[in-house]
């Protein structure tokens, strides 16, 4: 069995001879004072005091700098360095006018007794131009898909245009300022933000132009998806003598979004109204939606409707028995001389052809009527789909007499 405490004194006995090692090596370098150079490559150079062209109103064409830095110092001291604590700056704050401009580089964050030994430009040559800029509205789109069975019902920006600044050539080339909305499984009202940038005729992103504002802030309104039935509208009558008998919408349903309580109330959505006014033949019709205040159309429209309008059949029926109404007190009533009557009714051709005595009431309205013989007016009580042809009077006699 292996000695465990053995086997952690060696470990911290190694532990101290590499500090000791290292102390040692940090020691050396410093009592003899070794000293290299070092090049750091690509050092992104920091432009300040760009608002001082602004106000001139002139702007750089390039803000895309990089140099190459040699550095100087003990060995020691460099090896401490990273490129990411270096800083390469212009200052453009000189600059009055359009034009090229050669402009002092400087370099920020060395240690102590480290110099800047060689820099591939001291000085940069930037150009200028004349700051212009052009007013674009702002197109955001959303990323992902809200949460299963909702749907985005409103938005509003808190801005809807930006102005876009640079010099006329990027300013060209800009037809677009875009930005994105991430919605992906959202289920309620949020409000996210969109940075905003500038994209040419092929949908690349335009460099070296400012926009203000940066970003826009989104206020998304969030609703429940509900599918509803179709009901188209009509107008007018169509032509005596014909009846329309059939309207089909080819699309029978359709969704909407909404807040809750907005579509608890609202079972149909309507088309707009079709005018059968005067019509004699069938026809189909191209009809658009109406949506109530509050809610969203997903399925937009328009739609197609079928009218069907036939020509009115005619029917005879007969009657065998005839009910009597309102018979006076204390009388009765029987009829004189009756074998049953005939009457015409007119409607669709598929209704009548079903239709007998027993879908249609004849009665006679004793209202008013004393003792004695009478002639009476036969009425009807017809289903709502087909109707008693025009100029038909029927008469039958009752007899009216004490019980």
């Amino acid at each position: 069995m292996k000695d465990k405490s053995f086997t952690k004194d060696k470990v911290i006995s190694l532990i101290i001879s590499f500090l000791m090692a290292f102390f040692l090596w940090v020691y050396a370098l410093s009592a003899t004072g070794q000293t290299e150079t070092k090049v750091y490559k690509d050092i992104p150079v920091k432009i300040i005091n760009s608002s001082s062209l602004s106000a001139l109103d002139l702007v750089l064409d390039n803000n895309d700098y990089d140099v190459d830095v040699k550095l100087y110092g003990s060995t020691l001291q460099l090896s401490q360095v990273r490129k990411s604590d270096l800083i390469a700056i212009i200052d453009v704050s000189t600059i009055k006018s359009v034009g090229n401009h050669s402009i002092a580089v400087t370099v920020s964050g060395l240690p102590e007794n480290v110099s800047v030994s060689e820099i591939n430009e001291r000085y940069l040559s930037v150009s200028v131009s004349e700051l212009k800029n052009v007013e674009k509205t702002v197109e955001i789109t959303k990323a992902g898909s809200l949460q299963e069975g909702y749907f985005s019902i409103g938005e509003k920006y808190s801005s809807k245009v930006c102005v876009v600044y640079g010099n006329a050539q990027n300013i060209g080339k800009v037809v677009s300022v875009k930005g994105s909305v991430d919605v992906n499984a959202i289920s309620e009202d949020v409000t996210r933000r969109a940075n905003l940038a500038a994209y040419d005729e092929s949908g690349n992103v335009v460099d070296d132009v400012n926009i203000i504002p940066s970003y826009v802030d989104v206020s998304l309104t969030v609703g429940k998806i509900k599918e509803v039935p179709v009901t188209v509208s009509t107008s007018g009558a169509v032509l005596e003598g014909y009846v329309l008998s059939e309207i089909s919408a080819e699309t029978e349903t359709v969704k909407i979004a909404g807040k809750e309580d907005v579509l608890s109330g609202i079972d149909v959505i309507f088309t707009a109204t079709a005018d059968l006014t005067g019509r004699s033949e069938s026809f189909s019709q191209t009809l658009s939606l109406h949506g109530e205040e509050g809610i969203v159309l997903l399925d937009e429209g328009p739609v197609k409707v079928n009218f069907v309008i036939e020509a009115k059949e005619n029917k005879e029926v007969t009657f065998s028995t005839i009910r009597f109404l309102n018979t006076p007190t204390g009388l009765d009533c029987s009829l004189m001389e009756f074998g049953g009557i005939t009457a015409v009714v007119s409607g669709e051709k598929r209704v009548l052809k079903d239709i007998d005595e027993g879908d249609i009431t004849a009665f006679i309205d004793l209202s008013g009527l004393s003792e004695g013989t009478h002639e009476v007016t036969v009425q009807f009580d017809v289903p709502e789909s087909v109707e008693i042809k025009e100029n038909q009077e029927i008469k039958v006699k009752v007899r009216l007499e004490n019980k």
